[in-house]
């Protein structure tokens, strides 16, 4: 489990530390050795527009997100430095396939989770949503801040074979994930639009919970400070349960596992070996999210190893499926930055 971190405080802890373990490019030949872990904070700004048509029934939804996030990048210095010297060493290690009842495993580089109670931890989130079932359309156009809980995986799917024409064409697939049922305890600051062409739905209804005006409160008058807090959870759970708050439903991928399993079928493989459906699987992944958004790996992984200046990194991508079981489109831009002066030791 990693662990999480505010945001308030960038400014390596353990600089002395940092600095002479940067100052050794020597390694251990050994994955993930303790007493190398780093990490980086940094920000991502994602554009996000995706669309989900389940066809048995007769459902759809579109969503469009604007979010801009802090992010916390994971690294394990020897592993950089290792992989580089010896990347031969590492197939099996990089390639991260998708796996539809776990979704991505971690890589040589994880953002993950980031959420926490302290500090001014949050991401802002800018949501549109547009859901047809049957005849009934709903839209809900919400605005907030919410947890970090955005999680971004880095991959080489064709690692094996791609390793062998140099390092500096290596890609790094990126994609993303995050809750989708994420509750109000962590969301703020919620502005809610709420349309339906259903009889018995309202209009529209707008919640607004203003922390900044309770903290400034908070000076002054603790107790009701504390009471107008309660009072906004209260709305908060009454808001919840009428008109949902942030979904966050930025991944794709909906119908892989389905769509695997009609491949082996018609490929007459379901009796196949182990050995013969994973090399088919392996397959199929790389071609199922071939257009994803990729970045190159070499100049990401020698900014994390020499720690200097500020690194952007823009990335843009798609996604696509159809089958049977239904069809998904996906569309990412947008990019992340971090500044090595901020790079710590875990």
């Amino acid at each position: 489990m990693r662990k999480s971190y505010s945001f308030i405080t960038l400014v390596p802890l353990l600089l002395i530390t940092t600095l002479s373990s940067y100052c050794q490019q020597t390694y251990e030949p050994l994955h993930s050795v303790t007493g190398y872990d780093y990490f980086v904070p940094g920000e991502l700004e994602l554009e996000y527009q995706g669309k989900t048509v389940f066809k048995e029934l007769n459902t759809a939804q579109d969503r469009s997100y604007h979010i801009v996030s802090p992010v916390i990048l994971h690294f394990n210095l020897n592993d950089l430095i290792y992989f580089k010297a010896q990347p031969e060493d590492f197939t099996g290690y990089v390639e991260n396939h998708y796996d539809a009842q776990n979704g991505f495993s971690g890589g040589l580089i994880d953002i993950l989770y980031n959420g926490t109670e302290d500090g001014e931890n949050w991401m802002m989130v800018d949501e549109h949503i547009k859901t047809r079932e049957g005849e009934e359309v709903r839209e809900i156009k919400v605005k907030g801040e919410a947890y970090p809980v955005i999680q971004i995986h880095f991959s080489i799917p064709d690692y094996p074979e791609a390793y062998k024409s140099g390092l500096e064409k290596l890609l790094f697939r990126i994609a993303f994930s995050a809750p989708s049922d994420l509750s109000m305890e962590y969301q703020r600051n919620i502005s809610v639009e709420y349309n339906s062409n259903s009889e018995n739905a309202s209009d529209s209804a707008e919640i607004l919970i203003d922390e900044e005006t309770i903290r400034k409160l908070e000076a002054v008058d603790p107790a009701l400070a504390e009471e107008m807090r309660q009072s906004a959870r209260i709305l908060n759970d009454a808001a919840t349960f009428l008109i949902p708050g942030l979904s966050l439903e930025v991944g794709c991928g909906t119908f892989f596992g389905l769509d695997l399993a009609e491949e082996l079928v018609e490929n007459n493989l379901v009796e196949a070996s182990e050995e013969v459906k994973d090399q088919f699987s392996i397959k199929f992944e790389k071609n199922y999210f071939s257009n994803m958004p990729v970045i190159p790996a070499l100049p990401l992984i020698n900014f994390l190893i020499s720690a200097k200046g500020v690194y952007e990194i823009p990335f843009s991508g798609s996604f696509a499926s159809d089958s049977g079981s239904g069809t998904e489109t996906a569309y990412y831009k947008g990019r992340l930055v971090f500044d090595s002066k901020n790079i710590s030791k875990e």
